[in-house]
């Protein structure tokens, strides 16, 4: 199958994609090609949906962290935040670890009673599923595939008004290295998950990255690196 998307991409001079990283793997299958990144960002249509019903302003629990994965490639993403979640449900005993998607759970945790865990559900369910968590997560293994990867993590959170913490890929960096999280050890990631803010400042804080999203990261100034590339 890649080998075949391979062969199809070199039948193409002009590309796109959602992040530097991956920029740079297509042009090194197709040197004399042209790519310009159109990082992801939030439609028009879905902010005015999410500030007309002020989703992050919805309140919630301070000790419920979710992990929302979209596919099952994410088990071993998992394990890097594994000691973090265990240490976070130990020190809280009213704390909770909501975990949506098809990925197959380490035994401490799917045995664990203060984890729920829910299928695959609906992308539309998501920002409804998110408003439980004050906290969401978004572990990565430290490959090139990863590396690649884009910023989709951090908008869903500052839609749904969650605190995110996150692996540092390039695209994250770029996108919230001031308004995320960004562990890179084991020891990191524990202090991430021990902290939590009371209502109020969760409230205040998903304000202030929902105006950044609305001003950085929205659609139409995606748009511009695209236009730039028709338009020639």
């Amino acid at each position: 199958m890649f080998r075949a998307n391979l062969l199809a991409l070199l039948e193409f001079d002009f590309f796109t994609t959602s992040t530097e990283p991956l920029k740079r793997k297509v042009m090194e299958h197709k040197t004399n090609g042209r790519c310009e990144v159109v990082p992801n960002a939030v439609p028009d249509s879905v902010l005015a949906i999410a500030e007309e019903n002020e989703l992050h302003l919805t309140s919630r629990p301070s000790n419920v962290v979710g992990y929302f994965a979209g596919t099952k490639t994410h088990d071993k993403d998992l394990l890097l935040a594994e000691e973090g979640i265990l240490r976070f449900l130990e020190t809280d005993p009213e704390g909770r670890f909501l975990v949506v998607g098809p990925v197959s759970l380490p035994i401490a945790l799917a045995d664990h009673r203060r984890v729920i865990q829910h299928g695959v559900v609906d992308y539309l369910r998501l920002p409804k599923l998110m408003q439980q968590c004050s906290t969401v997560i978004a572990p990565l293994e430290q490959t090139i595939f990863n590396d690649c990867k884009s910023r989709v993590k951090f908008l869903e959170a500052c839609l749904a008004g969650c605190r995110l913490i996150a692996t540092p890929i390039p695209d994250m960096k770029a996108a919230a290295c001031h308004w995320a999280d960004l562990p890179q050890t084991q020891d990191e990631w524990q202090t991430a998950l021990a902290r939590k803010y009371s209502e109020s400042v969760r409230s205040n804080l998903a304000s202030e990255r929902f105006l950044y999203l609305k001003g950085q990261c929205h659609a139409a100034r995606s748009a511009d690196a695209l236009l730039s590339l028709l338009g020639e």
